[in-house]
């Protein structure tokens, strides 16, 4: 019955997305990457929300609980929460540059209002270089989880399946088709967790077990000094990866983004069942279980069959919608911004050529890199947090010369990868936030400095 339910919602999404097609003319680059910038507030709301709540929702949190409980908790809870007022005020921003610029990704904002080449060049490199990992880590999840649930299949054919999937999507609609798709995939993740967390509420004795699962935290000064650190710079970076960013494009009107933001916290109601959940496993089961499969494995314990199969399909469509609009940003990037002279009609289809690659390329990861993919994880955020002062410079239209934008840009990202990878102490402090003060204050130095006269020589000039 488990898997019956599981290959009706998968198919399902596929008449979602062919749905979704709606007539429009997907030959044309704007309506195939950013939708000709007319989603209203409910498809812009279940993008973004797609973008934000991935697979990590139903492995990543639970399992962080499970092994390091309340202070875990207290910082993802607290990031996640502070991340919606920094887009409140920074997605508008983005929305009235892209206005001006007409961009199909973040590296045309950055080319067009600094009027430099090379520097959409660096901001692709690092844009691309920073998501890879993205798309490993959601086939590793995608597997993960569908094996947890009961899925015997080999792992290359489950990822198989899912870069398929994933691919069809893509090409059915652009970016129409994971809009669609979030629709039904955040619904049945927000009931397949609901649906858990109650069902341990009402098992004989769930909740005093899941109340003996929470610890008393004792934080030390460094513990603060990690916590506080480390919300301040994610919640920073959560809408500034390049996919939330393109979905900022796809809106018609920053009234619209403000109306999506102000609804996404209502979706947080689904972290009270998740933390419910995990702090039961901890009672219950106590140490010595895959953290990552904490949800599942007391999915799998408490819920009827067909049950299972709803859970495995929200699973299966979280990962698969993230690997879907990451194509459509990493596709771009290298036919649209390092690639120039390509017709729309060759971009697109080089686009969709990228994606293959790409998806091939994070399966072979998933099977072959896991520990390089973990690593990487951790340098996500340290490499597109780094856009922030350059995005604020777009969205507010000030000027600034580009080779201060490149040179901070160059040091926000060197300095927290170094710092991280070769184990240096940074007392607590997240390493991400010194590169970013390091970025700004760079941006803001050389930017004052040509302006006491010094002619900018460097890149390409300023903004025109």
């Amino acid at each position: 019955m488990d898997k019956l339910v599981f290959v009706v919602i998968l198919a399902a999404s596929l008449v979602t997305a062919w749905w979704s097609r709606g007539g429009k003319r997907h030959d044309e680059i704007h309506d195939y990457f950013v939708a000709s910038r007319q989603f209203g507030g409910i498809l812009l709301f279940f993008l973004a929300v797609g973008e934000t709540y991935s697979l990590g929702v139903l492995t990543a949190f639970p399992g962080g609980i499970y092994l390091h409980g309340t202070p875990f908790c207290i910082w993802f809870i607290g990031y996640v929460v502070l991340a919606f007022p920094v887009g409140y005020f920074l997605a508008p921003l983005i929305w009235q540059a892209a206005r001006r610029y007409d961009p199909v990704t973040v590296a045309d904002l950055f080319r067009r209002h600094f009027n430099s080449r090379v520097l959409e060049i660096l901001v692709s490199l690092i844009a691309i270089l920073f998501m890879i990992p993205w798309g490993i880590i959601q086939f590793m999840g995608l597997t993960m989880v569908l094996q947890g649930l009961g899925f015997t299949l080999p792992a290359w054919v489950l990822m198989t399946a899912g870069a398929l999937l994933a691919y069809t999507y893509t090409a059915m609609s652009g970016i129409r088709a994971p809009a669609y798709v979030s629709v039904i995939k955040d619904t049945l993740l927000l009931a397949a967790i609901i649906v858990v967390g109650i069902a341990v509420f009402r098992l004989p004795h769930g909740y005093r077990t899941a109340l003996r699962g929470i610890d008393e935290p004792v934080f030390t000064g460094r513990d603060i000094r990690m916590m506080t650190t480390n919300i301040l710079f994610q919640a920073s970076g959560l809408f500034l990866f390049p996919a939330a960013i393109a979905s900022f494009f796809t809106a018609r009107s920053p009234q619209t983004i403000r109306r999506a933001m102000i609804a996404m916290p209502l979706y947080m109601v689904m972290f009270a069942f998740l933390i419910l959940t995990a702090f039961y496993a901890r009672g219950a089961f106590g140490p010595g279980l895959s953290p990552n499969h904490i949800f599942i494995d007391t999915a799998r314990r408490i819920l009827s069959p067909w049950l299972i199969g709803v859970v495995a399909g929200g699973a299966a469509l979280s990962g698969l919608v993230v690997l879907a609009s990451t194509c459509l940003v990493i596709g771009p990037l290298l036919t649209h911004n390092l690639l120039k002279g390509l017709t729309e009609k060759q971009q697109k289809s080089g686009a969709q050529f990228i994606s293959v690659v790409y998806l091939i390329a994070s399966m072979l990861g998933a099977t072959f890199a896991a520990s390089i993919a973990a690593t990487m994880n951790n340098l996500t955020y340290f490499g597109l947090t780094q856009f922030l002062p350059g995005i604020l410079i777009i969205g507010l239209n000030l000027t600034a010369p580009a080779r201060a934008v490149a040179a901070g840009l160059i040091t926000g990202v060197v300095i927290p990868s170094v710092l991280f990878l070769s184990g240096v102490d940074t007392g607590g402090i997240n390493p991400g936030l010194i590169g970013l003060a390091f970025n700004a204050l760079i941006v803001v130095t050389l930017t004052i400095y040509s302006r006491h006269g010094m002619s900018d020589n460097g890149l390409a000039g300023t903004r025109r």
